[in-house]
């Protein structure tokens, strides 16, 4: 279909579904092909045959959202069998959520908006800040809008703290914050930004736990039992 493309394999979506696309070398909108297939069957289907920019995987809620810049500008949401629809005219960078209300966190650079987006395709204003990640807290009462440090680092904007009534609380740091691990009790977090840091929720300031020093802090994080 395109020329310098390969294929890439995402995510089982069931145990019987695995979820592939396609990218090109570049472009304005380098992803294409998204399509499920049954590994017992050996069928496969379609979901979004356009080319895109970003999109976002919800298996539970049987969802695909995609953004297109090309021939069919805009943020789509499409469901289990290629139906789809258009919940706004402007491309989003996407992420997944997978909270009680909103299931994908969609960005615009341009007017540093971040905006929930529920499962029917209604979009909330979250913040006029261009975010690009979130992470919902195990008891799912609080989270957080961050910036991704790898995209735009020279426009970084830190982290903001909500309550699981969608309700802004406060700004965690004024610094970049990547990547994010609770606790398990969800009483608090750790992040990366000039250190390593650890803040008590909803109220506490952040504390450095290690400067990274010589070697800057790398990775994810991993909790033991």
């Amino acid at each position: 279909m395109f020329s310098d493309t390969w294929t890439q394999g995402v995510e089982w979506i069931s145990p019987n579904l695995y979820f592939l696309f396609s990218s090109t070398d570049g472009g304005d909108c380098p992803l294409y092909g998204f399509e499920y297939i049954n590994v017992e069957t050996g069928k496969s289907k379609h979901l979004w045959q356009e080319k895109a920019i970003s999109f976002a995987l919800d298996p539970e809620k049987k969802l695909l959202a995609v953004s297109n810049e090309c021939k069919k500008p805009g943020t789509f949401l499409v469901d289990w069998d290629g139906k789809y629809k258009k919940i706004s005219d402007i491309p989003l960078s996407l992420k997944f959520w997978g909270g009680e209300v909103f299931r994908f966190l969609g960005s615009d650079f341009w007017q540093k908006q971040a905006w929930g987006i529920d499962q029917d395709g209604s979009m909330t204003l979250l913040s006029n800040n261009y975010f690009t990640a979130a992470s919902t807290s195990p008891d799912n009462h609080w989270f957080v809008l961050y910036k991704d440090y790898y995209i735009s680092a020279s426009t970084v904007i830190g982290m903001d703290l909500f309550s699981e009534s969608n309700q802004f609380l406060r700004r965690i740091t004024d610094q970049y914050a990547y990547p994010v691990a609770w606790s398990p009790d969800s009483t608090g977090l750790f992040y990366i930004s000039s250190g390593l840091y650890y803040v008590t929720i909803p109220d506490g300031q952040p504390l450095l736990i290690d400067d990274c020093k010589p070697n800057r802090c790398e990775g994810s994080f991993i909790w033991l039992p």
